[in-house]
């Protein structure tokens, strides 16, 4: 696994902006995402920092590798008063002209796939109530 972390914000934005366009026409109508914001043009949520996880091309749980580690930065950033978030996407966010030009200086990301990103930042609003859990998602079974 390899971390690509991104402060750049002119970047950032731009990535944001290929992201949030990889989502187009696939939004919820049960969950709301940051895509899902009309008003917005980043998928990125104007985030200063951006770190893309890039799993082994090869590895059978490469992609669950990525989104457990990014699942743990969420819950370290959280513990220290940071706001995060974890998009997927990443794979298209990296599939174009511009994206391949960004990472050509990094070494080593050869036989690797992007996966996901996490978002780090300070929340610009109040930390958000959970939710009402849906009674149909969760089953037991019994004997």
């Amino acid at each position: 696994m390899k971390f690509v972390a991104c402060m750049d914000a002119a970047i950032n934005k731009k990535l944001g902006m290929i992201n949030k366009q990889a989502f187009h026409g696939r939004m919820s109508k049960t969950n709301r995402f940051i895509a899902d914001d009309r008003n917005s043009k980043s998928g990125f949520d104007d985030a200063p920092v951006v770190i893309t996880l890039w799993g082994a091309k090869n590895i059978l749980y490469g992609k669950a590798d990525c989104f457990v580690a990014a699942e743990n930065m969420t819950l370290a950033a959280h513990s220290l008063g940071l706001g995060s978030c974890i998009i997927g996407r990443a794979y298209e966010t990296f599939s174009s002209e511009y994206e391949r030009k960004v990472i050509a200086p990094i070494k080593g990301l050869e036989g690797f796939v992007p996966f996901c990103h996490v978002l780090v930042g300070y929340a610009n609003r109040p930390e958000l109530k959970a939710k009402a859990r849906q009674t149909d998602r969760v089953f037991f079974l019994e004997e």
